[in-house]
């Protein structure tokens, strides 16, 4: 790659000095092209859902894990920017609808942090013989821990319904869009046929 930049860097300086003209120091696109390239994003995510499977799997046996996972996220922020900006030439764009697989990983994910977390707070910690005041034996402990779970996973398939996938705004704009594309093409159409008939 470094090879053809440095070609087509050699070519473009030969055919500016036949033409006579300045010689440019280094355009953008030859400086990106000698850079390495970027990488897709399976790494960023891969990462991004191990540090999530981290932090919230044992939310509960470690809460300062999010807080730091938040300062790392930060710094990882210009970490990436910089990789991006100076060390890597721009990735070609490619369009997606939305995340795809990871989507389905973070679910999982986010199902056994609500499982682990119960199972640490109800047999570690004992936070529910406090609130009853007396000893309670470990089968009423995984039924009291069971029936929080199912519980807790209804709230989220009711709050997966009621929260629409799209907003409302994105709705709207998106009927706009298209009303506003129907009608120029409509109009387009219909001056087409009058140009016709003339």
């Amino acid at each position: 790659m470094r090879k053809r930049a440095e070609n087509v860097e050699k070519k473009a300086r030969e055919d500016l000095k036949k033409r006579g003209t300045d010689i440019p120091s280094k355009p953008a696109a030859l400086e990106q092209l000698k850079l390495d390239s970027a990488e897709g994003a399976f790494d960023d995510y891969f990462e991004l859902t191990r540090q999530f499977g981290q932090v919230g799997i044992f939310a509960a046996a470690f809460p300062l894990g999010s807080v730091i996972a938040a300062m790392n996220n930060q710094m990882e922020v210009y970490s990436d920017c910089f990789k991006r900006c100076k060390l890597m030439h721009r990735p070609l764009p490619h369009r997606a609808l939305h995340i795809g697989s990871w989507l389905q990983a973070f679910d999982m994910i986010a199902m056994l942090s609500v499982m682990s977390n119960l199972g640490i707070i109800t047999f570690t910690a004992r936070y529910i013989d406090d609130v009853v005041g007396h000893q309670r034996d470990s089968t009423t402990l995984l039924l009291s821990m069971i029936l929080i779970e199912h519980f807790i996973f209804l709230l989220r398939v009711f709050a997966t319904r009621l929260i629409p996938q799209i907003p409302r705004w994105i709705q709207l704009e998106r009927a706009r869009a298209k009303y506003l594309d129907d009608i120029s093409s409509h109009k387009t159409s219909v001056t087409d046929v009058s140009h016709a008939s003339e």
